[in-house]
This record gives structure tokens, C-alpha cells and sequence, in this order.
């Protein structure tokens, strides 16, 4: 009956980690997404800067140099809403099929319909991505931290016209979540599977000693023990 025990919880364990290293893989892959070659920029604003001029000079600059300018806002622990300037020069995004972009269509798209939203392709049961134009940071509000996926390099003399650009590393928000309880469960389980199983060896051991004591030769022994 032990060993029955044993042979059930051991395949919970083992489906229950599963599961966990693959929320964990598909968090890191979502990382990827969000900062794989991707520059921060922190921002500090001329007070007469002209708004409107800045944002159709990021919209300009990602065009020319297909580059992608974004700013990422936390709305939620789980809800991350992401303005972009060209998504789609990003290689590592993936959107749905149903609002997929064109890339030679980006702009003229993002431009002409400021109220679309397109959602983010990854395997994340923790972290629900959408995309909004740039524009719609008149909505949202300005950030002074910029993440541009693309050759950086190229939209800093832009940048200097607005501001003050400062290039630092990269800042990451977390991806996916760890649920202590389940991770508690695990080592309980384990624990209790280490436990019982060194019981069950040390009562097959007196069970075989008795039996050898009995008359019953090692072989014949561990032939009965095989067949139980």
C-alpha cells in the first residue's frame, strides 16, 4: 500500500514541476521579448519642448533607421501596456493572426487609427502584453524611460533636440510570478516520499533478513520480493 502511495504522489511531483519549469521557461522567453537587444534610455525633458514634434520625430526616425521606440507602463501586476513606435521592427514580438501588422504598413497604420491595440504572442499564463500606437501617449502620459529595440545609436541626436538622453542598463520587471504554495508543496511531498521510501527499504530489509533466517536463499528471496 506504501509503495502505491509513493508511486502516486512521485508522479504528482513530477507532473507539478513540469508544469512550474514551464511557467518558468515561458517567462524567460517573454523577457526576451520585452528586452533582448533592447536599450534603455532615460530621458530628461527640455521644459519647452514641443510634444507633437517629438512624438512624429520618434515616429520619423523609426521609419528611416526601422527601429522600434517603446515605452512600457505597468497598468496592473499582470497587465502590461506597451506604446511603440514600429513594432514590427522588433524581431522578437509575435502578434496574433488576426492583428498582425504589415511591415511596410506600419506607420501609415499606427498613425491613422491611434485607437488600435494589438496583442503580443507569448506563451505567458502571468503577463497579459497589449500595444498601443506611440500617439496614445497623450492618453497615457509621457515616461522618461524609453526602450528602443534597433540601432540606438541613431535616434540619440534626435533625442538631444527634446532633451537629455542618458543610455543605461537594463531595469527588468518581472515576467512571471512563483507561487510559494505550490513550491511548498513540492518540498512537503518530496520530503514525505524521502521519508517513506527509506521506511519502505528498512521494512523490506528486516522482511529479507527474516527470510533468509527462515531458510530461504538470496536468490529465492529477491525472486519472491520481485514478484510482490
Amino acid at each position: 500500500m506504501l509503495k502505491k502511495i509513493n508511486a502516486v504522489l512521485s508522479l504528482f511531483v513530477c507532473i507539478t514541476i513540469l508544469f512550474f519549469s514551464t511557467n518558468v521557461i515561458n517567462g524567460i522567453k517573454t523577457s526576451e521579448a520585452l528586452y533582448k537587444n533592447t536599450a534603455e534610455i532615460h530621458m530628461q525633458y527640455k521644459d519647452d519642448m514641443d510634444f507633437n514634434s517629438y512624438i512624429n520625430a520618434l515616429y520619423e526616425i523609426s521609419t528611416q533607421e526601422n527601429i522600434n521606440i517603446s515605452q512600457y507602463s505597468f497598468t496592473a501586476v499582470n497587465q502590461l501596456t506597451i506604446l511603440a513606435t514600429n513594432p514590427n521592427a522588433n524581431k522578437h514580438w509575435k502578434f496574433s493572426k488576426k492583428n498582425i501588422l504589415a511591415r511596410n504598413d506600419s506607420k501609415v497604420h499606427y498613425t491613422n487609427n491611434k485607437n488600435s491595440k494589438y496583442q503580443l504572442k507569448l506563451p505567458n499564463n502571468f503577463l497579459n502584453i497589449n500595444i498601443y500606437p506611440f500617439s496614445h501617449v497623450e492618453n497615457i502620459g509621457l515616461s522618461e524611460i524609453l526602450y528602443v529595440q534597433g540601432n540606438s545609436n541613431k535616434l540619440i541626436p534626435v533625442l538631444k533636440k527634446y532633451g537629455t538622453p542618458t543610455i543605461s542598463n537594463i531595469n527588468q520587471s518581472d515576467t512571471f510570478q512563483i507561487n510559494t504554495n505550490i513550491v511548498l508543496v513540492i518540498c512537503y511531498l518530496s520530503i514525505f516520499i524521502v521519508i517513506t521510501t527509506i521506511i519502505f527499504a528498512f521494512s523490506k530489509m528486516k522482511e529479507i533478513t527474516l527470510k533468509k533466517m527462515l531458510g530461504y536463499n538470496s536468490f529465492d528471496t529477491v525472486l519472491l520480493q520481485s514478484f510482490k
